[in-house]
């Protein structure tokens, strides 16, 4: 049984773990989009795990930076 990998998860993934170290509020975006639409288009493709993984983790780095940007303001 031999099913495709499922590349927006993956580049969801890729891009939300960038988003934490270097650029937090595009990558977190981008990152929420591209695995929403892993999660949609999955269907019988392997690294449906990883698209959730990328749409949290990009949730996540997305929550993470707008918390610093407000915290960095408040000062």
């Amino acid at each position: 049984m031999n099913r495709e990998l499922n590349v927006l998860g993956l580049i969801s993934m890729i891009i939300a773990l960038v988003g934490l170290f270097i650029f937090g509020i595009p990558c977190g975006v981008v990152a929420l989009i591209l695995g929403i639409m892993g999660i949609a288009t999955a269907g019988e493709t392997k690294g449906k795990d990883m698209a959730i993984a990328g749409t949290v983790v990009g949730a996540i780095d997305l929550v993470a930076m707008l918390w610093l940007v407000n915290l960095i303001q408040a000062y």
